[in-house]
């Protein structure tokens, strides 16, 4: 500890230039050191999108890329899904595994028997709630995309198809575009 004070005595005592420098390299570290911290805004969780939310932003996405290709705004766009989406939750696995061997007239024999517990981890919220730690959310997969609009020709058909599955990761088979009547 005695060194440390040593250390800064003589360094406090240097040029203006070194002060100048120790005090910028402190400074660097120190602004490092509080952007690590989490904010208010990581703090709060996100809020949750039910499926309904999330097929309404797709099809709204679709609305405007048919838009886009069509020039034309008046269009219908239908997405169903497959499934909900699910939560993947932090959890503790805890693996007890015992070995005995037996010796015997035969030789040695050896036995296993393994036990595993499986625990979520919990996070207690402000008002005292408790909730499991979601890792990841995974969003539902498509089951198809239906889009009605004016203006829809032959190669209007193929731009749209393709960059609909692109844009979902989905098959063209899935996707059925029609001519608005």
């Amino acid at each position: 500890m005695d060194g440390i004070k040593n250390l800064f005595k003589n360094l406090l005592k240097s040029s203006k230039k070194t002060k100048l420098l120790i005090i910028l390299t402190f400074l660097g570290i120190f602004l490092i050191a509080l952007s690590g911290l989490p904010s208010k805004e990581d703090a709060e969780s996100a809020p949750e999108q039910s499926d309904a939310e999330y097929c309404a932003g797709l099809e709204e996405k679709i609305k405007e890329l048919v838009t886009a290709i069509t020039g034309n705004k008046a269009c219908v766009v239908a997405v169903t899904l497959e499934n909900s989406g699910e939560y993947v939750y932090a959890n503790q696995n805890k693996i007890d595994l015992d070995q005995t061997e037996d010796k015997n007239d035969t030789g040695l024999t050896t036995k296993e028997s393994k036990k595993s517990e499986e625990e979520y981890i919990i996070v207690k919220g402000k008002d005292g709630t408790q909730t499991a730690l979601i890792v990841t959310e995974k969003k539902p997969s498509i089951r198809g995309v239906a889009i009605v609009a004016n203006g829809i020709n032959n190669m209007n058909y193929d731009l749209i198809s393709s960059c609909v599955s692109s844009m979902l990761g989905i098959s063209t088979r899935k996707i059925s575009i029609s001519e608005a009547g």
